[in-house]
């Protein structure tokens, strides 16, 4: 099953219109093959005109037990 949350913030100028906006996307793996994504956007607008950067990361890693037995 896939776990995921986006965390969006925005700031507003005092006529209303959004001049900057940051977005945050993670998803992981529930599995034993764990694997992580992370997206992050940002956009910045001013009256000479709009910028944007965005940036994506991801990790995996993978989790096995061992059993051990012992006879007497």
């Amino acid at each position: 099953m896939k776990k995921s949350k986006v965390v969006s913030k925005r700031l507003i100028s005092r006529d209303g219109k959004v001049t900057a906006e940051a977005k945050s996307v993670v998803s992981v793996s529930s599995n034993s093959e764990s694997a992580t994504n992370q997206s992050v956007t940002v956009s910045i607008d001013s009256s000479e005109g709009g910028s944007s950067s965005s940036s994506f990361c991801s990790s995996s890693s993978s989790t096995s037990t061992t059993q051990s037995s012992r006879s007497n």
